[in-house]
């Protein structure tokens, strides 16, 4: 089973999980046309000197994503604007026993 754990990350905050650095770089309802507000999140991601940006929407930030060759997903309920995040982070090159 690969390594996996969860980082509580306030706005602004960052954590660091089997080398990965997340920061919770922001988080804004977004209106799209004619359909009600969603919430997105954006996250920042730092591992081995390369950096790369993800913005979610509510919708889909619970999906199991990829930065790096690490696993993450969004584990708050969604919202509109969340305050602090609770993410999951798998590692599928370290197993636990």
């Amino acid at each position: 089973m690969p390594a996996t754990t969860t980082l509580s990350l306030a706005l602004t905050d960052s954590g660091s999980a089997f080398g990965l650095e997340v920061t919770f770089s922001g988080a804004v309802p977004v209106h799209y046309r004619e359909r009600p507000p969603q919430g997105s999140v954006i996250l920042d991601f730092t591992f081995a000197g390369r950096s790369e940006r993800a913005v979610w929407m509510q919708s889909d930030w619970a999906e199991p994503h990829e930065v790096f060759g690490f696993g993450y997903r969004v584990l708050n309920p969604p919202e509109l604007q969340p305050r602090v995040l609770r993410i999951e982070i798998t590692d599928q090159n370290r197993s636990t026993p």
